[in-house]
């Protein structure tokens, strides 16, 4: 299970120039997850001879896992000397993760003799940024049909978990009204902060921030010669909420999410002294987006 403490004997084995230039040493790994833990031994006892009697007393390495970041330690026999290295999982293709753990470990193990060793190609630095083109559709007020549209976001993570995003938007609703029809265009900029957490296959967001836009109501009516026909433009926008789920695929996300605009400055267009077609109260949009990360 995550999270346990058992040691693994293991033998490690490096092309070192002299022949039986072997490293020994045992593994214990902690507060990793089962799946990674035993895709680890499993590794170590295919590809590196040697493997140590349940017991062994002689050098160890501990693997020791936080999150998205594993620490990496070997240790001496007598405890006076022992070398360190934190690995970030973050940046790091699910099916890759295994090997890397496994070969830091195999490299402490050697340098703590000594010896020559076969390195680990070190993690690429993590992409904080990601642009996307989104898609969206749902509802901008109580009287239009359902709302269609699409957008640009642009997402900055400059912390582990804490980042921001402005996202660029277009949307287009049409309502029946007694006389013709209405339709509405909003523009939009929004602007939110985001909490966000990894997972094995890509990120879960959450984001809370406004949006802030312009309107543009236009009335048509059936029969042009007996009503006049208007338009109506208004700022509309409101404070804003965002959820979102990412899987990442190399440097290729998609995006599933949703968002709302509960929107406090509305814009609301006439018909015969009525206000059938007001852009009010909520917006909610489910969206989907595709882009790439850098």
């Amino acid at each position: 299970m995550p999270g346990s403490s058992s040691a693994a004997p293991l033998a490690l084995l490096f092309v070192a120039g002299v022949a039986g230039a072997v490293p020994r040493a045992g593994l214990r790994i902690h507060s990793c997850p089962e799946a990674l833990a035993r895709e680890i031994r499993w590794l170590l006892e295919i590809e590196l001879p040697g493997l140590q009697d349940p017991g062994w007393r002689g050098p160890q390495v501990v693997l020791r896992c936080a999150g998205e970041l594993v620490t990496a330690t070997a240790l001496a026999p007598s405890g006076t000397r022992h070398l360190q290295r934190t690995l970030t999982l973050e940046t790091v293709a699910p099916s890759a993760r295994a090997r890397l753990v496994a070969l830091a470990a195999a490299e402490l193990a050697a340098a703590l003799e000594g010896r020559p060793s076969a390195r680990a190609s070190p993690p690429a630095p993590p992409r904080r940024w990601a642009l996307t083109a989104l898609a969206t559709l749902g509802t901008v007020g109580d009287a239009y049909d359902l709302a269609y549209g699409g957008g640009v976001e642009l997402d900055h993570r400059p912390w582990r978990h804490l980042g921001w995003r402005i996202a660029l938007g277009l949307q287009h609703a049409t309502s029946s009204v007694a006389l013709g029809r209405a339709e509405a265009w909003l523009a939009s900029v929004a602007a939110v902060l985001t909490v966000s957490r990894a997972v094995r296959w890509g990120r879960l967001t959450a984001g809370l921030g406004g949006r802030i836009g312009l309107c543009h109501l236009a009335g048509h009516a059936d029969d042009p010669s007996a009503v006049d026909e208007g338009t109506v433009d208004g700022a509309w926008g409101g404070p804003h909420v965002l959820l979102e789920a990412r899987l990442d695929v190399g440097r290729t996300l998609l995006s599933l999410g949703v968002e709302a605009t509960y929107i406090s400055l509305p814009v609301a267009g006439r018909v015969t002294g009525q206000e059938p077609y007001a852009v009010d109260h909520l917006s909610v949009l489910g969206r989907i987006g595709l882009g790439f990360s850098f």
